[in-house]
């Protein structure tokens, strides 16, 4: 039984010095702006810069305000290492081709990659051989907002990650413990029908760490913007800078599949009320009041900035509602696989080899 009580003792102590651990680094990224560190620089090279689009879209809207080339803003960046790998590479080889094509390259090469937001939406805000500044400063706008409602979900979802490693790790652990510590339950472990015991009970853990985790990464991809939601910011973006509605539209094919059927169907011919039909598809209520309101203000002649602004809030307001209910469910969803697999898993990883050691260890007439 000494192995049991260590396990308890050890868990007693480490369970709510990590549990602060983590709440600690909880509170860091909720509330603190993750700068990158100045560093000398002939460490530069071993310490690559974390790049940022928000802080792209900044600089190169407060070069373009003061003058500079948007060429020669993107050369400037490109030396002080702020650009992505992919596009310090396409400025670098097409340096004599006109910087339309150069965008469009970079967007073709990062189309998988971490940098496919911030291509796209440079070419959204490209117009007349340079960047719009307003088109830039409301793209840093937006991704700002995107990676806030990012970390607000991953801290919200913190604790859940947390008790998902503690539950499925501690029943692993306290085994190990035993098999290492006492010999009876090395001897028990021994017996086929015990090691069949074992390996199911890795299996109902196995099953429940997998069951939780779909179920915290199902809450997780709610920090992610939904199609409606990219399409409405490509919009907002390139109403600022200066285009119109259905031009706007046309120019949204490239941000995902929603933008790609709208701009389709208007490059065939159709009308804009018949592309924005594909909003009544899977994009609920708030899909056709976009549409609703898109194609009033269009007919009314106004102005389609401020109207985009507003359903860009009503998307961030009921994405945010969705995050919220979501999270409070997620305690009571994370108990179904603890019940059905993770506490039958502690029973047959842990308890079951020391009842059985327990079992053969009495004398044969107290049997």
């Amino acid at each position: 039984m000494l192995h049991l009580f260590l396990s308890v003792v050890v868990s007693w102590w480490a369970i709510p010095r990590v549990g602060r651990l983590c709440d600690q680094r909880v509170v860091q990224q909720r509330f603190h702006v993750q700068r990158t560190p100045v560093v000398p620089p002939m460490m530069k090279r071993q310490s690559p810069r974390v790049i940022d689009a928000a802080e792209i879209f900044e600089l190169l809207a407060t070069k373009i305000r003061s003058g500079v080339n948007a060429r020669h803003a993107l050369d400037i960046l490109a030396s002080d290492e702020v650009l992505p790998v992919e596009l310090h590479d396409v400025l670098h080889r097409q340096s004599s081709l006109p910087l339309e094509k150069v965008l469009i390259t970079f967007r073709a090469v990062a189309l998988h990659s971490s940098s496919a937001q911030l291509a796209t939406l440079l070419l959204q805000a490209y117009r007349h051989q340079s960047f719009e500044p307003a088109a830039l400063d409301k793209a840093a706008q937006c991704v700002r907002d995107s990676a806030r409602r990012a970390h607000r979900v991953h801290a919200a979802t913190a604790h859940s990650r947390l008790t998902l490693q503690i539950l499925t790790v501690l029943p692993i652990v306290a085994l190990a413990m035993g098999v290492v510590m006492s010999s009876t339950i090395r001897q028990v472990l021994s017996h086929p029908i015990s090691v069949l015991v074992i390996l199911f009970g890795l299996l109902l853990d196995f099953g429940g760490w997998f069951w939780m985790r779909n179920i915290t990464a199902s809450v997780e991809k709610l920090g992610y913007p939904t199609d409606l939601h990219q399409v409405l910011t490509s919009v907002s973006i390139s109403l600022t800078a200066g285009d119109s509605l259905v031009l706007a539209l046309e120019r949204c094919g490239d941000v995902n599949a929603l933008g790609f059927t709208i701009s389709n169907s208007l490059s065939h011919g159709n009308s804009i009320s018949q592309a924005l039909q594909h909003l009544d598809n899977g994009h609920g209520q708030l899909g056709n009041t976009v549409k609703r309101v898109l194609l009033d203000n269009q007919r009314a002649g106004t102005s389609l900035t401020d109207v985009v602004e507003r359903l860009l809030s009503d998307s961030d307001a009921e994405s945010n509602h969705r995050i919220d209910e979501r999270v409070q469910q997620l305690a009571t969803k994370l108990t179904l696989p603890t019940v059905l697999c993770v506490l039958p898993a502690f029973l047959l990883l842990v308890l079951m080899p020391v009842a059985i050691a327990s079992f053969g260890a009495l004398p044969a007439h107290a049997v």
